[in-house]
């Protein structure tokens, strides 16, 4: 079933593109799940090799290293070395966020100046803990919620719903990509 959305979404044989399919947090997978989420990701990336069929990237992201068995044969990035500049990358993003509109309207409301701006982004940063995903979670969370004081939104940031919260599990774990057929 997969095979074919992925055969619907790239189009044509005259038009097709690369699909590429991201699967984030591949370590909250039981064993068993992992090992045929894998299965399935080597299959539909095997499919691009031949002329006729849908070139498909796959990459799987993780906050702890997978055992040996999982990741034989295919290429791994360790994101570990760079957790500086990867929250540097997050910082940049929210504050660009926090900058665009309406939220910035929201928060010059609230009397947020641009240095509290500044501020609330090193805040959700150190909160993301090198988690993009997490990060964004956060901001479109805050813009959605109505805040009367700033007071408020930053309580709102310190005790974030337990949805948020079960994201940040592992946090002492250093990020790990797995690529297939990907140009790294």
């Amino acid at each position: 079933m997969v095979a074919e959305l992925v055969a619907i979404v790239s189009g044509s044989r005259e038009n097709r593109k690369d699909i590429w399919i991201v699967i984030d947090g591949i370590d909250t997978c039981e064993q068993g799940g992992l090992t045929r989420c894998i299965a399935l990701m080597d299959m539909i990336s095997a499919g691009g090799k031949n002329s006729g069929d849908i070139p498909c990237k796959v990459l799987l992201t993780s906050r702890s290293e997978p055992p040996k068995k999982v990741i034989r044969k295919r290429s791994v990035v360790s994101l570990g070395k760079e957790a500086a500049n990867v929250n540097e990358a997050i910082r940049l993003y929210t504050i660009r966020r926090l900058h665009s509109s309406p939220t910035a309207d929201r928060l010059g409301q609230l009397g947020f100046s641009l240095k509290a701006v500044t501020e609330l982004a090193d805040e959700i940063t150190l909160k993301a803990d090198g988690m993009f995903l997490y990060a964004r979670l956060i901001i479109d969370y805050l813009s959605k919620q109505l805040f009367r004081t700033k007071a408020d939104l930053r309580d709102a940031l310190r005790e974030l719903p337990p949805e948020l919260k079960g994201l940040s599990v592992n946090r002492s774990d250093a990020p790990y990509c797995f690529a297939q057929n990907l140009d790294v």
